[in-house]
């Protein structure tokens, strides 16, 4: 297992580990060609998951950190929460006449699922004593075909 990380979040350098490679994700991708991604809490607003779905080697990737319409990545272009769809692709099924947003993994031909049996054991940096705040991290993975 290798970990990437461009570094372009300003953490202390006692915050960071051996052992990461300091490079973008998509060199990473071109490089080593792995068959497996694992992307801890992404970005709010940011999708890098069209590149992973892009990369010929990639079989699956696994997304940590909230989902659907929290922190991390897009809403629409990683979650495929259609609520936050407007003023993107206008891709769309025809389902007995009604338009259906289809999630842009599902388009490309990918299937998402939550993994709970990992999900249970996550944390946030949001955690706390309130119930509310103690589960908003999970685990979703994300596979070629079915």
């Amino acid at each position: 297992m290798l970990a990437c990380d461009n570094g372009s979040w300003p953490l202390d350098t006692a915050l960071r580990f051996g052992g990461v490679e300091a490079r973008a994700f998509r060199a990473a991708l071109r490089e080593h060609a792995p068959h497996l991604v694992v992307c801890s809490w992404m970005p709010m607003g940011v999708d890098w998951t069209a590149t992973f779905r892009s990369c010929a080697s990639v079989r699956e990737y696994v997304l940590l950190g909230e989902l659907f319409d929290g922190a991390c990545g897009h809403n629409w272009l990683t979650w495929g929460n259609a609520a936050f769809r407007e003023g993107h692709d206008k891709g769309h099924d025809e389902v007995q006449g009604h338009a259906v947003e289809t999630p842009p993994h599902e388009r490309d031909g990918w299937t998402m699922r939550e993994v709970p049996e990992v999900s249970r054991w996550q944390l946030s940096r949001f955690a706390s004593d309130t119930s509310d705040c103690e589960f908003n991290s999970y685990c979703v993975s994300v596979r070629r075909g079915g």
